[in-house]
């Protein structure tokens, strides 16, 4: 596993919010704590907390990342009914970059949906991308506001409630949510494959970690993805187990 994919909490990062994201058609959810860490050229984001896998839908097949064949959910994918460990982390130079591509956004006015939707473009790789949100009016407490919305590519995917105690704009948070939940292709089937490859691994209660990371990077926002699987104990050779139970 790469090294850029393991956690690390700096003394000066801070914890900036809370975002529970829920997506409208598979029934996905995303729970996540964020995370700031400052540097040299700006801030860098980490995103931590759980997901959990959308139900098996009839109507809903989705290609298999590798072999392009169609897996039904509903008699193939056996999707685990706990939330799976997610950390998904962007660093300063992608989240300058995302502020460069916000300045000279251009908006699609002729958008079917009643929000806002926009084309960004990145000048280092010449790529455009498609953003769409839908944000309610702020809700003001003591030191955290709140707000609702919908969020997705081009049009609504998620349904959000974003709680946040920090300064960083939510435009620019909302373009991170987009880079790092919306745009990676297959994220359930991706969730679910790490999660089949620990019970591979570790056995049925013996996984001690599992967790899906997703890194974006550099100008051209290079996107890298693993899984991280611990066990408690290491696993048996099938012999000895089918031994203990004989």
């Amino acid at each position: 596993m790469s090294e850029r994919f393991r956690r690390q909490q700096p003394e000066e990062e801070t914890r900036f919010g809370h975002v529970v994201l829920r997506h409208d058609f598979l029934g996905a959810v995303y729970s996540l704590d964020l995370y700031a860490t400052p540097d040299a050229t700006g801030h860098a984001l980490a995103f931590r907390g759980s997901f959990v896998p959308p139900l098996p839908h009839p109507d809903f097949a989705m290609e298999g990342p590798s072999s392009g064949e169609g897996i039904d959910w509903e008699d193939e994918l056996r999707l685990p009914p706990v939330p799976i460990g997610v950390e998904l982390t962007a660093d300063a130079e992608a989240v300058t970059t995302w502020r460069t591509m916000w300045s000279r956004a251009d908006v699609q006015p002729e958008s079917p949906y009643r929000g806002e939707a926009f084309r960004l473009f990145n000048p280092e790789t010449e790529e455009a991308y498609e953003v769409y949100w839908e944000v309610s009016p702020s809700l003001r407490y003591h030191a955290r506001t709140l707000w609702s919305g919908k969020l997705g590519a081009g049009e609504p995917e998620y349904d959000f409630v974003l709680e946040q105690y920090g300064t960083i704009e939510v435009t620019l948070l909302l373009i991170a949510l987009t880079f790092l939940v919306v745009y990676p292709i297959h994220i359930s089937l991706q969730h679910w494959l790490c999660h089949r490859t620990a019970v591979q691994q570790c056995g049925e209660g013996n996984i001690k970690t599992c967790q899906l990371n997703n890194a974006i990077t550099g100008l051209s926002l290079h996107a890298e993805g693993g899984c991280h699987i611990e066990c408690f104990e290491p696993r048996k050779p099938p012999s000895e187990e089918e031994g203990e139970r004989g």
